[in-house]
């Protein structure tokens, strides 16, 4: 899913021979991608054996800082962002290149059953819709209170505020970056929503209990029928998604992945 503009292959220069071995990941902090994992395999390891490199920053991002300064890495070095030319050169350097390591087999189901919902609009020809954090300046300047207060920031133009590749928009599918944990605070979405004359929103996404179950509020409130995905969202703990969908239920109808395609045959 790279651009090949942007990611054409570097002559490998990974760790000098002797050195340690240089571990990276660049991604978005999200439970998918397992974050605490891969801080947890740095802590076990001897500096002088393994460097490991961490490039990216997202929902999960508070949470992890806490937890490296209760017990620091020394060996771990975090960077919230970098332009793609540093980034190519990063990965030409690193010796390893690591992957998601999300643990929970609810996490290994929500990707794929958000594939078979944009599979099956799609092929009903109804209208899919993305939305992704991401501000609309470098530095952040334009971002909700929350997430200046939190530090938390996904500039403009990075690839943390791109929708990731299993689930990438088409080339007329609209896709509205966001700097609230609202979609319809910091977007235009109710004015596209009424333009495609658009009355019932099926809602999917992550985290269930912070932008999805906003999302199921304010849509409701705007006067949308709303359909929550139940497996086809998720957050930090099976707890928390619980919790959300009982909270959040007198707002819209629950449903299954599995009911909800039974219902655009």
């Amino acid at each position: 899913g790279a651009e090949p503009e942007a990611f054409a292959p570097l002559p490998s220069a990974g760790s000098e021979s002797g050195g340690p071995i240089r571990v990276l990941f660049y991604g978005q902090f999200i439970p998918l991608h397992g974050i605490e994992t891969i801080v947890a395999a740095a802590a076990r390891t001897a500096p002088e054996l393994y460097s490991w490199t961490i490039i990216g920053t997202g929902q999960e991002a508070t949470r992890i800082r806490t937890l490296l300064e209760a017990h620091p890495i020394p060996n771990l070095r975090w960077i919230t962002w970098v332009p793609y030319a540093q980034l190519r050169e990063n990965i030409a350097s690193a010796d390893i290149c690591l992957g998601i390591f999300g643990q929970s087999g609810k996490a290994a189901r929500v990707i794929p059953n958000m594939q078979r919902l944009q599979a099956a609009f799609r092929k009903a020809r109804l209208e899919v819709l993305y939305t992704t954090i991401e501000s609309l300046t470098k530095d952040g300047r334009d971002r909700s209170l929350v997430y200046r207060i939190t530090g938390f920031n996904v500039p403009k133009g990075s690839w943390d505020g791109q929708v990731i590749d299993e689930l990438k928009p088409g080339d007329d599918e609209i896709c509205l970056p966001k700097s609230s944990s609202s979609v319809f605070v910091s977007t235009h979405i109710d004015y596209l929503l009424r333009n495609l004359g658009v009355k019932q929103l099926v809602i999917s996404g992550l985290v269930t209990d912070q932008c999805v179950e906003s999302a199921v509020r304010d849509a409701c409130d705007l006067g949308y029928l709303v359909t929550e995905v139940t497996d086809a969202c998720l957050t930090y703990s099976q707890e928390r998604h619980d919790n959300s969908l009982r909270a959040i239920k007198g707002y819209c109808r629950q449903r299954t992945t599995e009911q909800v395609i039974a219902e655009l045959v």
